[in-house]
């Protein structure tokens, strides 16, 4: 059987109705023109307006009526003779009045112009923050629509995040985010949203001849924006891999007899190599390589035909067109639909490809940093938690309020001044500490901690001077280095009585304790004070040496003791032992000897 063709309905009368809240336009009202407009990955859109206004009265009544106002509920059926088909359901959104010049002499220069949208638009209006745990796409996006009260089928995705953030977007933008990096598109018609892959293959629902039923036509083949191949890579941070993915050549209709690879030929290089700079997991990315690639391969064909009106023609369709030569013949994939009743007349213009942005997409290149609703500048933050991370990756878990205003955070990296395998510095924020949150690429699901702040509960140690002489690392239980610029000092200490000093200023070091001792080198030599015993040993040798010689006084106590295996007591010159008393004593032999012994 042929496909249906636009003259299918040659000589039946155009014929349409306007239902507002659920009643027919009442028939005194007369209906200059009715239009409607749906896109792929748009909200579909209509427009009506009615002849009105009497100057000679001073007056314009039909814009008085309460069935236009703004929320009121819309239908508009398009067909011929009396049998119609719904081409939109929705709301009005706004109207007013359009008087032109010659308003006095023809109506037709006097409309009330309402404008209407789908019911999706309120899914526009959503800015709203939120982080979603262990969630597939098509489950976040099911959740959204379902929120806005449509109708929906969503096709399912495979990717499960831990966690994704929707930063400051409406759920509209949103959605088209998400539902892009999967390679899916949404389809807005009649309050409902539909989230799937392009029918890019499959019989066509119209066949648009160059000749009866063409109204107009522009088509153009467009290899300038094509590539060879597509290929993105990726690197994990953490890992420290690369990884990489090559676009498989989407499955798109066969119009023409040329395709967007054989087009790139001359105008591309063999690959085309994307970097994006924030970790993706694998499936995410070779998603978004064949998406990309899919979108560029429908702005190879692309082009407009407007024919005789039909009722039925629907974007994400089929539609074949023949006669305008064997680069644009065959199946072409629709995007766009417009259905317009003007002056008795029925006009249906289809889309077909994607229409490229020109040299401002040049520029640009293909936007990585839209793969997500990005968030930019530095936020706030409070630890949460700083262990367990799930992902063993050293994060700290953070909660940022401009990401969601409850719950537990994000697990972020942290930034260290220093660090080395098995090495640097090691300073984990506090648990309901302030910090300084930034993102990789702004990509709200890559946060990374900068540094902490102070805040009015948490204070500085100390009060911050003019001069700014002072600088510490002081840990939560007071573990201090503390350094004074201005008397060129450095203080080591776990509390005010246990501490080490080293002093430009007093040209010399003090370790000292809580129980008194203390060893302290100066300009004056090294001196050792304590309250008990002094105690040295070695499992080798002790030398003790003076130039000037070497005391030792016991004052009190046993005085002096010298207790060895071997004692020997050597002179140079003369040996003295003094004392009140003298015993010399031996288990042994005595000997005594000298050039001369004299006793007493």
């Amino acid at each position: 059987m042929a496909d249906p063709t636009p003259i299918s309905s040659l000589n039946e009368p155009v014929s349409f109705s306007l239902i507002f809240n659920k009643k027919p336009l009442p028939v005194d009202y007369i209906v200059y023109s009715a239009s409607v407009t749906k896109e792929v990955n748009k909200i579909g859109r209509a427009c009506i307006k009615i002849l009105g206004g009497d100057p000679y009265l001073n007056s314009f009544d039909e814009a008085e009526s309460n069935d236009f106002k703004p929320g009121t509920d819309v239908e508009i059926k398009m067909g011929y003779d009396q049998s119609n088909t719904t081409v939109f359901k929705g709301i009005v959104e706004k109207n007013g009045l359009s008087i032109r010049e010659g308003f006095y002499k023809s109506k037709e220069k006097r409309l009330l112009v309402i404008d209407c949208v789908d019911k999706a638009i309120e899914m526009t209006k959503t800015y709203t923050s939120e982080i979603y745990e262990k969630k597939k796409d098509s489950e976040i996006i099911t959740a959204l629509i379902a929120k806005a009260g449509l109708t929906k089928t969503v096709t399912a995705t495979t990717l499960k995040h831990p966690f994704l953030p929707k930063y400051n977007s409406n759920d509209w933008d949103f959605i088209l985010q998400r539902a892009t990096v999967n390679g899916l598109i949404v389809i807005n018609t009649d309050n409902s949203i539909v989230v799937k892959k392009p029918a890019g293959t499959g019989s066509s629902t119209l066949t648009i001849n160059h000749g009866d039923g063409l109204v107009d036509f522009e088509g153009k083949i467009d290899g300038g924006n094509q590539f060879n191949a597509l290929k993105f890579n990726n690197y994990d941070p953490f890992n420290i891999k690369s990884s990489n993915s090559t676009a498989s050549e989407p499955k798109l209709t066969a119009q023409g007899n040329l395709k967007g690879k054989s087009m790139a030929l001359n105008s591309s290089p063999t690959s085309t190599e994307i970097i994006i700079p924030q970790p993706l997991e694998s499936g995410e990315l070779a998603s978004i390589a064949s998406a990309t690639l899919n979108s560029n391969r429908l702005k190879s064909v692309y082009g407009v035909v407007k024919v005789k009106g039909v009722k039925t023609g629907k974007i994400d369709s089929l539609i074949k067109l023949s006669g305008f030569g064997s680069r644009l013949d065959g199946p072409c994939y629709v995007t766009s639909v417009k259905h317009e009743v003007n002056s008795g007349n029925y006009f249906t213009t289809f889309g077909f490809g994607l229409k490229d942005d020109g040299f401002d997409n040049q520029k640009k290149g293909i936007d990585v940093s839209n793969l997500i609703p990005s968030i930019e500048g530095l936020h706030i933050g409070e630890v949460k938690k700083i262990d367990k991370d799930p992902n063993n990756e050293y994060r700290i878990q953070v909660f940022i309020p401009a990401l969601k205003i409850t719950g537990d955070g994000l697990w972020a990296r942290l930034t260290h001044f220093y660090t080395s395998s098995k090495a640097g510095s090691f300073f984990i924020p506090e648990l309901k500490s302030q910090v300084v949150v930034s993102f990789i690429n702004n990509d709200p699901r890559h946060p990374v901690v900068l540094g902490g702040l102070y805040t009015k509960t948490n204070k500085p140690y100390t009060e911050i001077t003019a001069k700014n002489e002072k600088k510490a690392f002081v840990s939560k239980e007071k573990l201090t280095i503390e350094f004074d610029d201005k008397d060129k000092v450095i203080i080591v200490k776990s509390s005010e009585k246990n501490k080490i000093t080293i002093s430009e200023k007093g040209k010399g070091i003090i370790i000292e304790d809580e129980n008194g001792n203390k060893l302290e080198t100066s300009k004056s030599g090294i001196s050792m004070t304590s309250k008990k015993q002094i105690k040295i040993t070695t499992s080798d040798a002790i030398t003790i040496s003076g130039t000037k010689g070497v005391s030792i006084a016991g004052k009190s106590g046993k005085g002096l003791v010298l207790d060895g295996m071997k004692i020997d007591v050597k002179s140079k010159s003369k040996a003295s032992i003094k004392g009140t008393a003298v015993d010399i004593n031996g288990s042994g032999t005595a000997n005594i000897k000298g050039g001369m012994v004299n006793i007493n």
